[in-house]
């Protein structure tokens, strides 16, 4: 544009010489002081530029703000009060809209520090378990309980306290690297170097940099780092319950088999949900529930479940 600017100068100046009513000297002139002129017209309209981009990061804030939650909180809600991590699913009932469930009369517990899997095909309800009990939803009839208490009855901010949940595709700040993994914590940097040294991510952050811009989305990282990172930050959370969402589906199997090896002592004092189609990572579950249509079809461990059923078929396949 500066340069489409400067011949649109130039040719008028040269055409105002032409019909001699301008000297030649201008256009002398106007070639010597052209840069003087527009060099901090550009730096205004640079300025003015990231004037707008903070106006509109900042209507779009105010925009967040103001949304209303899907589910609010109930009146007289409580804080949830968690000791243990126990979940009781019972006859719960879901569905998007009226004319499908997803889930139907789904009723299962985990135990406290238990790690639970959730296997099937794709559709058979498992990720929309994870969700009802975050409480992105309400289910529609049955209850789910933590630790004894009826999730709708308790505040949704001391919910989501307890739970730290890693999705398939995590979000990511446009910060820096340790902005990322610190938000919503403050751990130390000794802290967070060890975790990511669990999660075997530590020398590619030390080659990346820590202090790193990881753009929108986290751009410029790869999915296997943004998973990692996102498994370090609900590492970092402290939660009582962790759910893990196909966390890590994005990193191969030699490198999650080291991660699981070494948070085992982390993941013992927990109750961890998981939720994978990758089946040989979910092997040491101590239970696997088999979801197909909504409801639970087979249950128990690994070693149970192999020779046959609906498992059998997705271990073969």
């Amino acid at each position: 544009s500066s340069t489409l600017g400067r011949l649109s100068a130039l040719s008028l100046t040269g055409y105002q010489i032409f019909l001699g009513k301008l000297p030649l000297g201008h256009f002398t002139t106007l070639l010597s002081y052209w840069s003087q002129f527009t060099r901090p017209l550009a730096a205004v309209a640079q300025g003015f530029e990231g004037v707008i981009k903070e106006v509109i990061d900042a209507q779009k804030l105010v925009e967040l703000m103001q949304t209303q939650p899907t589910v609010p909180n109930r009146l007289g809600a409580l804080p949830l009060k968690v000791e243990y991590g126990r979940v009781d699913f019972d006859n719960v009932t879901f569905g998007y809209d009226d004319r499908q469930r997803v889930l139907e009369g789904l009723t299962f517990s985990c135990e406290p520090g238990q790690r639970i899997a959730f296997v099937g095909k794709t559709g058979g309800g498992k990720t929309t378990v994870l969700r009802l009990l975050c409480r992105d939803y309400d289910a529609l009839s049955g209850s789910i309980k933590i630790d004894g208490q009826e999730i709708r009855d308790v505040t949704i901010d001391s919910l989501r306290s307890a739970i730290a949940t890693v999705p398939q595709q995590p979000k990511m700040l446009n910060l820096t690297i340790m902005e990322n993994i610190r938000y919503g914590n403050s751990a130390s940097d000794e802290e967070i170097y060890q975790v990511c040294k669990d999660v075997e991510i530590h020398k590619e952050l030390c080659k990346i940099g820590y202090d790193k811009i990881v753009g929108e989305n986290g751009v410029k990282l790869s999915g296997g780092q943004m998973q990692r990172i996102a498994l370090v930050r609900a590492i970092l959370k402290d939660p009582t319950i962790l759910i893990l969402d196909e966390a890590m589906s994005a990193v191969d199997t030699l490198t999650e088999s080291n991660i699981q090896r070494n948070l085992a002592p982390y993941l013992q004092k927990r109750t961890v949900l998981i939720v994978s189609h990758r089946l040989a990572t979910i092997t040491s579950a101590d239970r696997i529930f088999v979801m197909k249509d909504g409801q639970i079809v087979q249950q128990g461990t690994h070693e149970q479940l192999k020779p046959h059923g609906l498992y059998a078929q997705l271990w073969a396949a």
